[in-house]
């Protein structure tokens, strides 16, 4: 394949890495730059490049890789840029190119230096006439094909030929691809920072301006009327409750101890007798009482004791709130040296005066179940108070 360009003619032999039966004829468009060039190859059989029928195999050409929609199965292409070499076509996909750039040959010895010669021109001859075209010949019938060669070891290359002599300038050629960009060079080094200029001087300070005239007082615009009231804004959700203040200290305790007196009881079953008024309560206070009340026949020794209750704990005249529970216990005791059979209560109440007014007494009366008219029942006893609360 020859191709020139600028005056200049260059040669390059393809070793193709197949067997090609001749004979050979390449036809090649004249404008080579717009079209893809197409080779007719006319050869035995080449079955096993994928031609399945008597169609003839092309070799085609053109500047980079060949698009999937062109050629037959069975047809070959060289790329015209790279110098890849694809082929053949199976199953309307191009194989894996083999590129027919050869290894680069050793420089060459520099040549003598011819002798300076003296300059002469000579003269511009005349431009010859345009031979005539010459007539089409007839195509070729197409021979059949051939048999698969087997390929051959690649031959030695030749030796360089003499240079030839120069031809004529030939047309021009087709333009180059562009060549790749180059890698971007590596940044310099920062430079020197500057040295700093040195401070400007200070401008000198300018005259205070002249104060301009008071402007003349605006006139005092009317009272706007008074807008109506807004209406009334919904009530706001209610806050979270405040935490528990700290509990206050104990109030004072007051107590206070004394005896309680009680009449003879002299009358039938379920009888009941009132002790006078013991204690010394004050209003608006809280107690807690304790009683200890005792009772027995007056004939002491006389055999098994009464049988009596708590009837009622009162404060006449107020109305606090009182309430008391008691026990029972009966059995021997001795006071004053004296062994009797008696009954024992034991009870506790506690009184509420926050509700009253004014000071107050309490009163106890106990219930003898039994009949006491014959030998009477005496009854004593003692109080404890203890003053636990008050309001104000």
């Amino acid at each position: 394949m020859k191709t020139s360009r600028g005056g200049v003619s260059k040669a390059f032999i393809a070793v193709l890495p197949l067997v090609l039966v001749t004979p050979i004829v390449v036809t090649q468009s004249a404008n080579a730059a717009a079209t893809q060039k197409k080779v007719t190859i006319q050869t035995s059989t080449l079955k096993k490049a994928g031609r399945v029928s008597d169609t003839t195999n092309t070799i085609l050409s053109g500047k980079g890789a060949p698009s999937v929609s062109l050629g037959d199965s069975g047809d070959f292409y060289i790329d015209i840029t790279s110098f890849n070499f694809y082929g053949p076509k199976t199953n309307n996909k191009w194989p894996t190119p083999i590129s027919l750039k050869g290894p680069a040959g050793p420089m060459g010895p520099s040549g003598v230096d011819g002798k300076s010669g003296s300059s002469s021109s000579g003269l511009k001859g005349e431009t010859g006439a345009v031979g005539p075209a010459g007539a089409k010949g007839a195509t070729g019938d197409s021979g059949p094909a051939g048999s698969s060669g087997s390929q051959g070891p690649a031959g030695a290359t030749g030796p360089a030929g003499p240079a030839g002599a120069q031809g004529i300038q030939g047309a021009q050629g087709i333009q180059g691809v562009a060549g790749a960009k180059g890698d971007t060079g590596a940044t310099g080094s920062t430079g020197a920072t500057g040295l700093t200029g040195a401070t400007g001087l200070t401008g000198a300070k300018g005259d205070i301006g002249e104060t301009g005239a008071t402007g003349a007082t605006g006139a005092t615009g009317t009272a706007g009327t008074n807008g109506s009231a807004g209406a009334t804004g919904a009530q706001g959700p209610q806050g979270p409750q405040g935490a528990t203040g700290a509990q206050g200290p104990a109030g004072i305790s007051t107590t206070s101890v004394g005896n309680i007196s009680f009449g003879v009881l002299k009358s039938g079953p379920n009888s009941s007798v009132t002790s006078g008024s013991f204690g010394s309560f004050k209003a608006g206070k809280i107690y807690i009482v304790e009683l200890l009340l005792h009772g027995s026949f007056e004939s002491f020794g006389s055999g098994n004791p009464a049988s009596i209750k708590l009837a009622d704990v009162l404060a006449p005249g107020v109305s606090p709130v009182i309430n008391f529970g008691y026990i029972v216990s009966s059995g021997s005791s001795s006071r004053n040296g004296s062994s009797v059979i008696e009954n024992n209560i034991s009870a506790r109440v506690t009184v509420d005066g926050t509700s009253v007014t004014s000071d107050f007494q309490l009163q106890a009366t106990i219930t003898v179940m039994d009949s006491t008219s014959a030998t009477g029942f005496d009854t004593a006893g003692n109080y404890l108070s203890i003053q636990v609360g008050a309001i104000g």
